[in-house]
């Protein structure tokens, strides 16, 4: 069973378990960036330079600070998923984008399953965490069917699409 929470405090040894584990195992190229890359502020540091160990410590500072905001996907008592869904106003690699009313307005900009779970359900659970991000991503078209998903077979035929071969006679 699939069970989402909010990232707190509580939840940084989590946290660090999942991105310190294998969140990044088909990617590691990503794997120093700890979600910390949209909270900083781009025209200040320079983010290839930053190592994975400052980006570790920083979002260790911010989780204790609450300052830093998503949510941890579980299964079988273990985290599988992350979202981090935040406040605008909390992302600052996106200040030179201005927002009007950016108070009231949210990213996502990290969504990660571990590569083992993908396609059973996290992304779904995660999303469903918080009731207004699906219809706000389904809106922009962010959100899609899966298109490999099989039909289904019809009724008096031999296949979802495959038809009878026509005979004249």
């Amino acid at each position: 069973m699939i069970q989402v929470k909010p990232l707190s405090p509580e939840r940084l040894a989590d946290f660090l378990k999942f991105f310190d584990g294998t969140a990044f195992s088909d990617n590691p190229r990503w794997s120093s960036c700890y979600c910390q890359c949209f909270y900083e502020d781009h025209s200040v540091i320079k983010w290839s330079e930053r190592t994975a160990s400052e980006n570790r410590a920083l979002a260790c500072e911010r989780i204790q600070g609450r300052s830093m905001q998503g949510y941890l996907a579980y299964s079988d008592g273990s985290p599988v998923g992350w979202c981090n869904a935040a406040p605008r106003h909390l992302l600052h690699a996106l200040d030179d984008e201005p927002t009007p009313d950016a108070e009231h307005v949210g990213a996502i900009i990290c969504f990660l399953v571990e590569p083992s779970q993908r396609g059973h359900g996290i992304a779904r659970a995660l999303l469903e965490a918080d009731a207004n991000l699906r219809p706000t991503l389904k809106s922009h078209g962010y959100l899609t069917r899966d298109s490999r998903m099989r039909e289904r077979k019809k009724y008096g035929q031999p296949g979802a699409r495959k038809r009878f071969q026509y005979s004249k006679r």
